[in-house]
């Protein structure tokens, strides 16, 4: 095959102007990070990069020379990364020529791979209360590293937040005698989250006890630092939550599945389905469902409720107008329900009805009363 010898492209040396694909992706990349996550520009940047040189080196300088020979690349790409990875790159070059069709760069998208659907993965299911107890109990002696773990969790806990959003929170957005602070959610926007009372206490305690030791001239005004006074990244915070759950004797617990078990509680609590997106900062109510979980007792208790929907005082109940002979266990119809049923079925009430149309007419009563 010619492509499997195909050598691989070199990066470009300094200096060397640049090609109108590499022009391109530099417009995509700054127009999708308006709306998106810092890490999933990273991602999109590392693959149009390497489809920009593999364009360098095969002479394709134009959005239309590139759209052109993309199955030529396309085929090179998947022979040198894992299947794993074709789905993300596939969806990278598809959202990249929609975007270059809209900004009329070319008349169509080269991209005929087909979509293919994300692994359906098993839910991790919340902890149970006795976990989540012995999880949230606090060190003792305290220590300023064990008061920034606290607050971690308390934090994380009592507002369903993510991650990234605690640990990018600001001590100017905090409002603390309120409960609640701005952070950023995904794509950039300004959401709010709520702290409980134990939250607001352990929050108190660090920012008081803990954080002005910590604290030098040059560390950034997060709520949250390490004890050198530096940003908590994701990958510390993440030691920080199963290291805390080995001292315990306890399955790790991930700040998602807190987020997962935030959710769930709101929901039993009789939150409305718009309150948790609202509390989760979602924009879309396809996104809310997924952190729902529902328990055997919580599907027992709706089923329930349909059963007492007869027992109610609304629920009409069916007329007893007195026994009559035909058919059995039926009671006799009044002149008025008869007069009704020839109506419906097309009789017209005369003063001699004739044997075919009494028979309609209680057929059709007949079967009125039993449905």
């Amino acid at each position: 095959m010619r492509l499997a010898v195909m050598p691989a492209p070199e990066p470009a040396m300094p200096g060397t102007p640049q090609s109108e694909v590499t022009v391109t992706v530099e417009k995509f990349l700054c127009q999708i990070a308006r709306a998106r996550q810092a890490t999933t520009v990273a991602g999109y940047r590392q693959e149009l990069n390497k489809w920009a040189l593999w364009c360098q080196a095969v002479g394709a300088g134009t959005v239309e020379a590139a759209a052109r020979q993309w199955g030529d690349y396309w085929a090179f790409r998947c022979a040198r990364s894992a299947k794993s990875c074709w789905r993300k790159n596939a969806q990278t070059h598809r959202n990249f020529w929609q975007w270059a069709v809209g900004q009329k760069l070319t008349s169509a998208s080269p991209v005929k791979v087909p979509f293919m659907p994300a692994k359906v993965q098993k839910m991790r299911q919340p902890p149970d209360e006795g976990e989540f107890k012995k999880f949230l109990v606090a060190a003792y002696p305290p220590t300023k590293k064990s008061r920034c773990e606290q607050a971690l969790v308390e934090m994380l806990v009592s507002s369903g937040a993510r991650l990234s959003e605690i640990l990018e929170l600001k001590i100017a957005n905090l409002e603390l005698k309120e409960g609640k602070a701005r952070v950023v959610v995904k794509g950039g926007a300004i959401g709010e989250v709520r702290f409980s009372r134990e939250a607001r206490e352990a929050i108190q305690d660090w920012l008081e006890n803990g954080r002005p030791l910590v604290a030098t001239k040059e560390s950034p005004d997060n709520v949250l630092l390490t004890i050198h006074g530096r940003k908590i990244d994701r990958s510390h915070a993440s030691n920080i939550l199963q290291r805390r759950c080995q001292k315990r004797g306890l399955k790790n617990i991930t700040a998602h599945q807190l987020r997962h078990r935030f959710a769930t509680k709101l929901l039993e609590a009789g939150a409305s389905l718009p309150e948790v997106q609202r509390l989760m900062n979602h924009t879309k109510m396809a996104s809310t469902l997924v952190y729902l979980h529902t328990s055997e007792a919580q599907i027992s208790q709706a089923h329930a409720k349909l059963k007492d929907v007869r027992k109610s005082k609304d629920f009409p109940k069916a007329p007893n107008d007195g026994p009559r002979d035909a058919p059995s266990g039926q009671g006799k119809p009044t002149p008025s329900v008869v007069v009704a049923a020839r109506a419906q079925s097309g009789v017209t009430t005369t003063a001699r009805d004739t044997g075919a149309e009494r028979q309609k007419a209680g057929d059709y009563l007949a079967e009125m009363e039993w449905l």
